[in-house]
């Protein structure tokens, strides 16, 4: 039997019945009841409901980045008593038609676990035109925020700043910069892929926290957004030199679950040296937000010796969790493609 399917877009006012859709998601590691109202908000991003017969039983949002060049899939889910039922592909299909009067909407990106990039690899790559980007390294530590005693391990040859989104925009209007710290052409944030265009700053610059460590303790800084307690990072910059010396950067962001507070580490560049100074100042964040349970989820490039990370953090008497260690992968295809499927009913991702 065909369901009664209807979809609309979602706001603030359908806060608990989307949140009813899967309210068990991930083991309580579910970010959506958290990140929803900042979706909503954005209005670069739109989200979808399927319902059946004014029940709620799907949710789905489309965030378009890259200067309206991406759609980026977050958050879709469905009702456990509705699975296998084709709600999520039909759901899928909605939302790749309402965007098909966007112009300037080139690519679709997805992330996905190394479970999941098995299964495009075999199956989806070339039926579904699929093409991979790039892979990231992510490692778990598990911790009590009560627990950790502030240490200030850094050396003093390299000194870490808070950066701008002023910063951010000259740093992307460098190739030398970004050859260097983004070979991959890409900065992550809470598994979201963006490219290094001015428009997405914005996204960089929300509840988090964006370091870059220079090589050389003699170079001023002359920026007062630098200072800890400053929570400003849209005034102000640092000069080209200070910009070109950049070693080591990284954006710390977060998001309340049922479990405690889950902490995102992106960090890019090959100066380790640096690390601890950034994690000290990621650590000295985690304890202002004021929850018991901390995960500490650190992502780096596939190449970063992760014996570096581990021997920093059991300075703060925290060791990682050895079964939580795996890749997330980017794929990409264009969205042309995905249109196609939406009119020939094809969509199964």
């Amino acid at each position: 039997m065909t369901l009664p399917l209807t979809f609309r877009e979602v706001g603030d006012a359908d806060y608990d019945a989307v949140m009813s859709v899967l309210p068990d998601a991930w083991e309580g590691r579910d970010f959506l009841p958290h990140k929803y109202p900042e979706y909503v908000a954005d209005p670069d991003c739109t989200c979808y409901a399927c319902e059946v017969e004014g029940e709620m039983v799907g949710f789905h949002a489309a965030l378009i980045v890259d200067n309206g060049e991406t759609m980026v899939r977050i958050g879709g889910r469905v009702k456990v008593t509705h699975q296998g039922q084709g709600i999520f592909q039909a759901l899928m299909r909605h939302m790749y038609k309402a965007h098909g009067d966007h112009d300037k909407l080139k690519y679709e990106g997805i992330v996905v676990i190394d479970t999941h990039a098995e299964r495009l690899k075999r199956r989806y790559v070339e039926q579904h035109g699929y093409y991979h980007v790039l892979q990231k390294k992510r490692y778990l530590y598990n911790f009590e925020a009560t627990d950790i005693q502030m240490v200030n391990p850094w050396p003093k040859s390299r000194v870490t700043h808070r950066v701008t989104a002023s910063d951010m925009e000259a740093m992307f209007s460098s190739e030398v910069i970004c050859r260097k710290l983004f070979p991959d052409g890409r900065i992550f944030l809470h598994c979201k892929p963006y490219k290094l265009v001015p428009s997405n700053i914005r996204h960089f610059m929300h509840e988090t926290l964006v370091l870059a460590t220079v090589n050389g303790s003699d170079l001023p800084c002359g920026n007062d957004a630098c200072a800890d307690g400053n929570e400003s990072t849209h005034n102000g910059g640092h000069s080209n030199e200070f910009l070109e010396r950049i070693v080591v950067f990284s954006i710390g962001d977060f998001y309340y679950q049922k479990l405690g507070l889950h902490y995102n580490v992106e960090l890019y560049g090959d100066d380790m040296e640096s690390f601890p100074e950034h994690l000290s100042r990621h650590m000295s964040r985690i304890k202002s937000l004021a929850t018991p349970s901390v995960e500490l989820v650190l992502h780096t490039h596939v190449r970063a010796d992760v014996k570096c990370f581990d021997e920093v953090m059991k300075k703060y008497g925290v060791t990682r969790d050895d079964v939580y260690v795996e890749s997330i992968h980017l794929f990409e295809r264009p969205f042309s493609t995905a249109l196609k499927e939406a009119a020939s009913e094809k969509c199964e991702i």
